[in-house]
């Protein structure tokens, strides 16, 4: 969302990168060297780089550079198909790849920010909460085009709301 306003407004703890389940498998060879874990279930397990299942909520891996490091990376394995973005909590909410990801004044890709909000909006935190407040204000697109389209989906800070989803906080951070 930084990206999208061209500010800062808080620190963040890792770096959020999105990658399509059918690329998932790339994830060894572009962090070679790298610890990789699954986080399912509210559990945390080392990844042996077995195929990421969406029925089991194999839906993020965490990413550090050693054992002892801090996790430094968040990837969200998303669905899609080569034409679309797919919100993998209603299957009815998609976009064209192009409206799903935009790009900075540097190129840099990232999730259109009302895709990221309606994400956040599961169990939002007091950190989605402030993200909300800084974006909605400044997309036209935010508000209209999640709540028109979502079925009662909500975003943090917007005019449709929807009951917060389980939130499936891993445990065992340090394996």
């Amino acid at each position: 969302m930084e990206l999208h306003t061209g500010r800062s407004w808080r620190d963040h703890d890792d770096i959020d990168v999105g990658v399509c389940r059918d690329d998932h498998a790339n994830l060894r060879r572009w962090l070679d060297g790298w610890q990789i874990a699954l986080t399912a279930g509210g559990v945390l397990t080392e990844w042996d780089g077995a195929e990421l299942v969406e029925s089991m909520h194999h839906n993020n891996l965490w990413c550090r550079r050693d054992r002892e490091g801090r996790w430094a990376i968040d990837v969200t394995i998303g669905s899609g198909t080569r034409k679309e973005w797919i919100y993998r909590r209603d299957s009815s909410i998609r976009r064209p790849w192009s409206a799903a990801v935009l790009y900075s004044a540097a190129r840099v890709p990232y999730l259109a920010p009302d895709l990221q909000l309606l994400f956040k909006s599961a169990s939002p935190r007091p950190k989605d909460d402030l993200d909300a407040a800084e974006v909605v204000p400044v997309s036209a697109t935010t508000n209209a085009a999640v709540c028109e389209t979502s079925s009662g989906s909500s975003i943090p800070g917007s005019r449709c709301s929807r009951g917060p989803e389980p939130d499936a906080q891993a445990t065992n951070p340090a394996l």
